[in-house]
């Protein structure tokens, strides 16, 4: 069982993948592109909307059968958090390791799925949870899924370098 402090920064991450997700979604639908997604596509985007959707209420039996065993989640090493987290216990712990940040959120941004991926391009809105110092700047986060499966997330930020040194102040 996580104590309630991860649990709240996991359903605020959770909830910030959501409203993008969601955005994004709605977006694609207003803008009236001519062009269908595949049905792979679009089960991409469903997988996505659905990790979002129950990671931001715990529900990880509901999230776990779409996380591949030996998953890679990326986040820049350039971050105070920066690594390679592995598998389903990685997935957790990366997610946790979001706390660095306060008030987390996405601006509504474009997804782009392919047959394999889905790139999410969007802005970060953010205080650094030890200092108040506010970081705004764009984010794109790629996943690759596989067999209905995420293999990987990464995560790129536009400023690694900014993030740091506000961090250390």
């Amino acid at each position: 069982m996580l104590k309630q402090p991860i649990k709240h920064i996991l359903a605020t991450c959770c909830f910030a993948f959501l409203s993008w997700t969601a955005c994004a979604l709605d977006n694609n639908d207003q803008e009236g592109n001519s062009m269908s997604l595949s049905e792979k596509q679009q089960r991409n985007l469903e997988i996505l909307t659905t990790m979002a959707a129950n990671g931001i209420k715990g529900n990880w039996d509901v999230v776990r059968p779409y996380v591949d065993d030996n998953l890679e989640m990326v986040m820049p090493e350039g971050l105070p958090y920066g690594k390679t987290f592995h598998g389903w216990d990685g997935y957790r712990e990366g997610l946790a390791a979001l706390g660095f940040w306060k008030d987390l959120s996405f601006k509504p941004g474009e997804m782009v799925p392919t047959d394999d991926k889905v790139i999410y391009l969007s802005h970060l809105e953010a205080k650094i949870a030890s200092n108040g110092k506010p970081v705004s700047q764009p984010y794109v986060a790629v996943w690759e899924i596989k067999n209905e499966k995420v293999v990987k997330i990464t995560a790129y930020y536009f400023d690694t370098k900014e993030i740091a040194d506000l961090a250390a102040q």
